[in-house]
């Protein structure tokens, strides 16, 4: 085992963008830090949260590219009875796409659609506000749910149920949840979704280069423990072994926290889901495959109407798979990759409640296949279909050892909210003394 003779003023566990992002702000304010590639983090081939202007400006992009891929445009879909595909509904990256393509399908939403933009900065759980405290600051109707907010907004249902898609499939909710409307806020520009890895060179190694010129100190490793050996004082072991010493520590978000095996200590959120685990399922074909509904620079949601999300959140909380599994699928030349957040923690039959085993996730692999291959009508069979379930508690295990919890420590995480890399960046600027 090697321990580094360097103490860090903060370690980040994972090197996802929201990890990226808040080690090199943390940085660039005189902080050193550790940024622990953890291997938890979300496949690159999956597109990932916008980059805020501000983190932009402050790490000073703009000297490293200026290309911001961003997917063109995101589809929701649906199968007539007859097989062929309905285009229900698409948004564009670009807003006067967004207008136009409204204008062709319901004028009077067109109209409206300035007035929606321009309140979603209204719908924000300040993340600032909940790194002390249990008590949630809350702006705007942020009270109001999801299906509240949208109702009031729009009547028409194609593109409530694309707004509520885009909002909430990432998040495991429903819509009813009070407070829920917050999670909008993912629609705004900087959030909208981005190409981070693509085939050869990609945004995300600049984006990472950006970041390393700062003074970020990369790591790479499973981690094994967290053990608080003093106040003020914690002691990282990484698989194979190597030991770093930090004042601080966090985790880039509450998903790489679980997928680590750690218990997320984080103020809850109106986002925050109370149950229910994430899934990657990652398709490759030997030749590109044969649909002309999505391309390389889309996203498509599988999802009927709003009323499946609800029946999805409540079979995942009762241990089923979701009849009707709300997905999102991208597509990057011969792979495809799928996600949903609607996968219960553990599966529950007559005999009971019972871990994910390797079959399981091989029937699950295949459901989620033949629903992609229903609504996009892929001609062609897949090489391979590799799946990968996130499964951790939403409560702290006392038998879990991976963190030393003397004084409570508990790994620090970022409050769910519809802007997950400003969420990150907030937490590591308040924990290296920067506001």
């Amino acid at each position: 085992m090697r321990k580094t003779s360097q103490r860090f003023d903060l370690a980040i566990l994972g090197a996802d963008v929201a990890g990226l992002a808040a080690a090199g702000c943390a940085a660039v304010e005189g902080a050193s830090v550790l940024l622990v590639k953890t291997g938890a983090e979300a496949p690159l081939d999956f597109a990932g949260p916008g980059i805020p202007n501000a983190v932009w400006r402050l790490l000073g992009l703009e000297k490293v590219t200026t290309d911001r891929p961003k997917i063109a445009k995101t589809k929701t879909l649906t199968p007539l009875k007859d097989n062929k595909i309905k285009e229900v509904f698409e948004l564009h990256a670009t807003r006067n796409d967004v207008i136009q393509s409204l204008k062709s399908i319901c004028p009077d939403t067109a109209e409206r659609w300035a007035d929606f933009e321009g309140e979603l900065s209204s719908l924000t759980v300040s993340p600032a506000s909940l790194l002390h405290s249990h008590q949630h600051t809350l702006y705007g109707s942020t009270l109001d749910t999801l299906n509240e907010y949208l109702d009031d907004c729009f009547d028409h249902e194609p593109l409530k149920t694309h707004l509520a898609a885009q909002s909430l499939l990432a998040l495991g909710l429903a819509g009813d949840e009070p407070g829920s409307a917050g999670a909008l806020a993912a629609l705004s520009k900087h959030a909208w979704p981005t190409n981070y890895g693509q085939n050869g060179h990609s945004f995300f190694d600049d984006f990472e280069k950006a970041v390393l010129e700062t003074g970020v100190v990369l790591a790479q490793g499973g981690v094994e423990e967290v053990a608080s050996t003093k106040p003020h004082s914690f002691d990282i072991k990484l698989r194979p072994g190597d030991t770093f010493t930090t004042k601080a520590v966090m985790a880039s978000g509450v998903g790489v926290a679980r997928a680590s095996g750690f218990f997320a200590n984080t103020a809850r959120s109106p986002l925050s889901r109370y149950s229910g685990s994430s899934a990657f399922i990652r398709i490759k074909f030997d030749d590109y495959p044969e649909t002309d509904i999505l391309k390389d620079d889309e996203r498509i949601f599988i999802l009927e109407n709003r009323q499946e999300l609800a029946a999805a959140r409540d079979a995942m909380a009762e241990g089923r798979i979701p009849e009707n599994l709300p997905l999102t699928v991208e597509v990057n030349q011969r792979t495809m990759t799928a996600f949903t957040s609607f996968c219960p923690d553990q599966l529950i039959d007559d005999d009971g409640s019972r871990p994910w085993s390797d079959q399981d996730r091989q029937a699950l692999g295949r459901l989620v296949y033949d629903r992609i291959k229903e609504h996009l009508n892929i001609r062609g069979r897949p090489s391979s279909i590799d799946v990968r379930i996130d499964i951790s508690p939403h409560e702290p295990d006392p038998t879990n050892d991976k963190i030393n919890r003397q004084n409570e420590n508990r790994l620090r995480t970022p409050i769910d909210v519809a802007d997950p890399v400003m969420a990150a960046v907030q937490m590591a600027l308040e924990m290296t003394g920067h506001d």
